[in-house]
């Protein structure tokens, strides 16, 4: 096998050294052969360990680029064959993003908006996590009255949403789809109502610890499990089936 090959003439050449740089040049253009195999087989981020045992961490981190925004541009314009396909291609996101997150840090580099998405994508898991443990897995969602209301009522809570409704479902649907792309089961959503929280809140300040708290009080009878089926009305109450409401927003 052509990765075994590879993969044991950089474990012969080892940390660059005098006398070695041909070897390792040599060694680097046939690992560079393999290079694709990031956007296909979730195994080949040996390939990444490999570049940064033999100093190669900048190339690295240029790899890991290349192939995250592959995996990212296909899945927002290509529809997935399978769910399974889709679940993969949303667990090698999550690993090369965590990967060059990682990297980046330890060489000092400042962050982009390819390590932005790697913390929400971590935090998604956090959350997903989280929330296993305590039982199903729940976001809490706005109707549009409702975030509308929500908005009006306390303006400063539009730091910590979306502008629009539209938005607001988007991310909703993308923070689930990401969720289930790393384990997450037993998904779903709990509708919010500004009544509902201002009771529920009384004299406290209505802050992301009161939403959290407020999410968790919700009735589980009261939870919309997620993902409907593709001809379903949509989780969002607009009325529409999925396939061409919510179910796109996830990949836009």
């Amino acid at each position: 096998m052509p990765e075994m090959l590879t993969t044991e003439r950089f474990d012969e050449i080892g940390s660059p050294g005098p006398g070695r740089l041909g070897r390792v040049d040599e060694g680097l253009a046939e690992l560079s052969e393999l290079r694709p195999l990031l956007e296909t087989d979730p195994d080949a981020i040996h390939l990444v360990d490999k570049l940064i045992e033999t100093g190669h961490a900048e190339t690295a981190v240029e790899w890991l680029t290349a192939a995250l925004d592959a995996l990212v541009d296909r899945s927002r314009t290509h529809q997935h064959e399978s769910e399974d396909a889709q679940d993969t291609a949303a667990a090698m996101i999550f690993g090369l993003a965590q990967r060059r997150h990682d990297l980046r840090e330890e060489l000092g580099l400042p962050h982009d908006e390819h390590d932005v998405l790697a913390d929400r994508l971590r935090d998604a898991a956090s959350h997903a996590a989280d929330a296993l443990d305590d039982g199903p897995a729940t976001l809490l969602f706005w109707p549009k009255p409702e975030f509308d209301a929500l908005l009006a009522r306390w303006p400063a809570l539009a730091d910590s949403y979306p502008s629009t409704w539209d938005e607001h479902r988007a991310q909703i649907e993308r923070a689930l789809v990401d969720a289930s792309g790393l384990g997450g089961g037993d998904l779903g959503i709990v509708a919010g109502s500004v009544e509902g929280l201002a009771t529920f809140a009384g004299a406290d300040p209505i802050d992301e610890e009161t939403l959290d708290e407020y999410a968790d009080s919700l009735d589980d009878a009261g939870i919309t499990s997620w993902p409907p089926g593709r001809n379903d009305a949509c989780w969002c109450g607009s009325g529409t089936k999925y396939k061409k409401c919510c179910l796109p927003r996830s990949r836009a």
